[in-house]
């Protein structure tokens, strides 16, 4: 290719993706030839510009682009997908089942336990927690393409809280830095806020039962003191 005849357009945000090398090389391969046939079939002394831009989408892992071969069109090329996970929080160390459409995010684990996303198709898919073998009501989960969503599945096993939480996985704005937030599922709590400090500076107060505190960027370190605390607890909760 001549000197800029190829331009890219990726964002410092734009977070890593595992993928195969070998393909996604092939992929750019047969991106540039085709672009470059179209352009040079239509003008041969035409000089061949070919724009490719990548976006992370709303949860921040999920990539969108958008394609733009000179002379022709621009194609969107966005995901149809969502991730989701589910975060077990029963007290008394209940058995959580949970499934999304028709994918099992939890089979019979015993609270706490923080499940790993999954890449489930977008759109309204039905939920259904069991705690302790007991079916518990749950609203389908309306999962916009691109976005990350959380299940919390928390209360006593008698009486059950199933919450979505829309995730920003994003990278952080400096590099040197983490993302952070709390949300506050113990139920032995519910009736007082909590607090997180890292590294003795507040990060979060006043959380109530069932929230979450707004995400906050700290510096990223091998090691930090995170602690929880809630006035009702005789020492720190974390």
């Amino acid at each position: 290719l001549p000197p800029g005849a190829c331009t890219d357009d990726f964002p410092a945000d734009l977070p890593p993706v595992l993928v195969d090398a070998q393909q996604v090389r092939q992929v750019f391969v047969n991106l540039f030839t085709n672009g470059i046939d179209a352009v040079l079939g239509a003008d041969a002394a035409a000089q061949p510009r070919l724009l490719v831009e990548a976006r992370p989408h709303g949860g921040g892992v999920l990539v969108r682009g958008i394609l733009m071969e000179q002379g022709g069109n621009l194609v969107a090329i966005s995901s149809n997908r969502a991730r989701v996970r589910v975060v077990a929080s029963v007290s008394a160390n209940a058995t959580v089942d949970a499934t999304v459409g028709s994918t099992a995010l939890l089979t019979g684990v015993r609270s706490p336990t923080i499940g790993t996303y999954l890449s489930l198709p977008s759109g309204s898919l039905p939920v259904s927690v069991v705690v302790n073998g007991k079916a518990v009501v749950a609203p389908n989960l309306d999962a916009a393409a691109g976005s990350d969503y959380t299940l919390l599945v928390t209360g006593t096993p008698t009486a059950p809280l199933v919450q979505v939480f829309t995730e920003n996985n994003r990278l952080p704005l400096l590099s040197t830095n983490c993302r952070i937030r709390m949300v506050h599922a113990a139920s032995s709590l519910a009736s007082s806020g909590m607090a997180l400090t890292v590294n003795y500076t507040a990060t979060a107060t006043n959380v109530a039962y069932g929230t979450a505190s707004a995400y906050v960027e700290v510096p990223a370190v091998a090691s930090a003191l995170v602690e929880v605390t809630n006035p009702l607890a005789l020492s720190s909760v974390y």
